[in-house]
C-alpha cells in the first residue's frame, strides 16, 4: 500500500445502497495511507454534497470534480 499512488472505485454509489458490501468500500477508503489518492465514479450517487461532505470528514480531501447531470 505504500507505493500506491492512485486507486479507482468504480461503482461507487454501492457503498449507499448495498448494505452487505458496504463495510468493504468503507475499509477500502478508510485504510488508504493519506498519501494515496482515489477517484470514485459514480453515476448514480444520491445526496452528492452530503457524501462528499463524509468523504471530507473521513479524508481530508478536496473534491476535483461533481458533476450533477441536473
Amino acid at each position: 500500500l505504500k507505493r500506491m499512488k492512485w486507486v479507482v472505485l468504480d461503482e461507487l454509489h454501492q457503498i449507499q445502497k448495498d448494505p452487505e458490501t458496504r463495510s468493504v468500500w468503507e475499509d477500502i477508503i478508510y485504510l488508504l495511507p493519506p498519501t494515496t489518492r482515489f477517484i470514485g465514479l459514480s453515476a448514480t450517487i444520491s445526496e452528492r454534497e452530503n457524501f462528499v461532505k463524509w468523504l471530507q470528514s473521513i479524508r481530508k480531501i478536496t473534491p476535483i470534480h461533481v458533476d450533477p447531470l441536473n
